[in-house]
């Protein structure tokens, strides 16, 4: 089975209000996952993790993906609602992209998108712009090889299917914290490392379920993750032992 996994972050502009430099702790705590064996134990060459990339770059990326049996794909950054209802990131100060793009070419994908979804309201000159863009040693190595099978033999039994994982709901903020990066993210990871016994895995919405009661009480109620998936299981991976 072929996998790829794509990282993008934009924690802003540098000296601005909203800089966010978390995103970097998410990136790596990411990749650490899934170098892991309870996240699947990719190879480091499966993982790409793109720092602030223009719309061109994200779309070759996309393109890539296409020939691949499995892909995950994150976003921790800045984003927004747009008038139309679309969920928009923000790849880096002034090139914004439909999180929609994100789905081309999927077979087997799960999208996490950990940022703010407030309204925006794009002027009529921003959304023609928007809208042009769219056109160890011998046991490691046989655990890590454990891992890896399990994994892809969970997948193969999901059927072709997009999850997209929200950090928080329409016109409401996504929390960063510079220590341990976004709430949601840092509660996902967080859910998907509890004790899990052997032969068992947690899905995707598993985890991300497990994460949502965290994200509400540290952030007051306010942030409240949502999801949108097949209605049907089986549902991706997300840690396997």
């Amino acid at each position: 089975m072929t996998r790829k996994a794509l990282i993008i972050v934009n924690p802003g502009g540098k000296g601005d209000e909203n800089y966010t430099d978390g995103v970097y702790t998410d990136a790596e705590n990411y990749k650490k996952y899934l170098l892991s064996y309870q996240g699947g134990s990719w190879y480091e060459r499966e993982i790409v993790i793109s720092n602030q990339p223009n719309k061109a770059q994200v779309d070759n990326e996309i393109n890539l993906m296409e020939a691949t049996d499995y892909t995950f794909i994150v976003f921790s950054g800045h984003g927004c609602i747009s008038q139309y209802e679309d969920t928009v990131i923000e790849l880096k100060p002034g090139h914004d992209y439909k999180a929609d793009r994100l789905k081309i070419g999927a077979k087997k994908r799960t999208i996490i998108l950990d940022c703010c979804r407030k309204k925006h309201h794009f002027t009529a000159e921003e959304l023609v712009l928007l809208e042009k863009r769219i056109v160890h040693d011998s046991f490691q190595a046989n655990a890590a090889e454990n891992s890896r099978k399990k994994f892809e033999n969970l997948v193969a039994n999901c059927p072709n299917s997009i999850v997209e994982m929200f950090s928080c709901n329409y016109d409401e903020v996504s929390y960063d914290d510079s220590r341990f990066g976004g709430l949601y993210s840092h509660s996902l990871l967080k859910a998907a490392s509890n004790d899990l016994k052997e032969g068992y895995y947690r899905s995707v919405v598993n985890v991300h379920n497990a994460a949502i009661s965290n994200v509400r009480t540290k952030s007051g109620n306010m942030q409240n993750p949502q999801i949108s998936k097949p209605k049907s299981e089986p549902y991706f991976p997300f840690t396997v032992k």
